[in-house]
């Protein structure tokens, strides 16, 4: 076995003014993968930082201090067996996002601006600085994030009554294709945010090879379109069955690929080259808007990771 050479990453991280940053956090985020951390450390008094016990990979250095979104900072960095050095994060003040949430009439009652959570989703999600907020009473809300491209999304705490339907910039559906944030003082106005209580959902059950009912098992449902495997998308989902043995999976309508398979680990991992392994053991299906359909999956062999 060859052994894995850990490395040192430091450098320095100044403010927006070109000045040392003092205790601000530090974080080593894979870009690749599900490890929420590999590695953090604390500014020094002159901004200086030193992350250490670092394996070789492609990484994302975020700084910024606690409690604050006003200004971050992001750098990429690659460790490749030796340390690395001098590395500068430089800070940028966040972009604000202003809009509003609108409940699409239906049934039941929709709830009051304060229990939705408005988040902007990166496609790397533990890379960049996240930018969450609440509505406000009525029903206008403002989020500050990193510049760059992101996903609006939209829940409401605690209820699974409603889901994202839109995300309307300027009248422009971007629900699906994100949006790029602007940075340099530049905001985004007027987001319309839609939640609706229309579910579009397929459950059913999983058997093995004499027909029993199998619960212990994962069920990922993906799209046909590989194109919308990657990111923060909407079409793949990960569940798995519940004390019935009944797995239930919310997504858009569309056509879809379905598979069962045993995983003991709580993380599926759901990436492009898990998804095409999936897919040739797969069943299709397809799913109309507000439809609820039934199927049952056959137990397969998991993918090999």
């Amino acid at each position: 076995m060859i052994p894995v050479i850990a490395a040192r990453v430091s450098g320095t991280v100044l403010d927006t003014q070109g000045r040392p940053l003092a205790n601000a956090g530090v974080d080593l985020m894979p870009r690749v993968g599900f490890a929420p951390s590999a590695g953090g450390a604390s500014t020094r008094s002159d901004g200086t930082f030193v992350i250490s016990g670092v394996p070789p990979g492609e990484y994302a250095l975020r700084a910024s201090v606690q409690g604050q979104q006003e200004e971050y900072a992001l750098a990429d960095v690659t460790v490749a067996g030796g340390d690395v050095s001098g590395v500068q994060l430089v800070a940028t003040k966040s972009t604000p996002i202003r809009g509003r949430i609108v409940f699409e009439p239906g049934k039941g009652k929709p709830p009051v601006g304060p229990a939705v959570r408005v988040t902007a989703v990166r496609p790397f999600p533990m890379v960049g600085v996240p930018g969450t907020t609440t509505g406000r009473e009525d029903g206008s809300f403002e989020l500050k994030t990193a510049s760059g491209h992101a996903h609006i999304r939209a829940a409401v705490l605690g209820s699974g009554d409603w889901r994202l339907s839109h995300v309307l910039v300027n009248g422009v559906d971007v629900i699906d294709t994100g949006l790029d944030i602007p940075g340099g003082g530049g905001s985004v106005d007027n987001v319309l945010v839609e939640l609706t209580s229309r579910h579009t959902e397929i459950s059913g059950s999983v058997v093995d090879a004499s027909g029993d009912r199998v619960r212990d098992c994962v069920v990922v449902v993906f799209a046909q379109d590989s194109q919308r495997w990657t990111g923060p998308t909407r079409y793949v989902a990960a569940t798995r069955p519940d004390q019935e043995s009944v797995f239930h999976a919310r997504l858009p309508a569309g056509d879809y690929f379905a598979a069962a398979f045993e995983h003991p680990e709580p993380q599926v991992p759901t990436d492009p080259e898990v998804l095409a392994q999936l897919r040739d053991r797969a069943i299709p299906l397809s799913i109309a808007d507000g439809e609820t359909k039934k199927v049952e999956l056959k137990l397969s062999q998991p993918p090999v990771y």
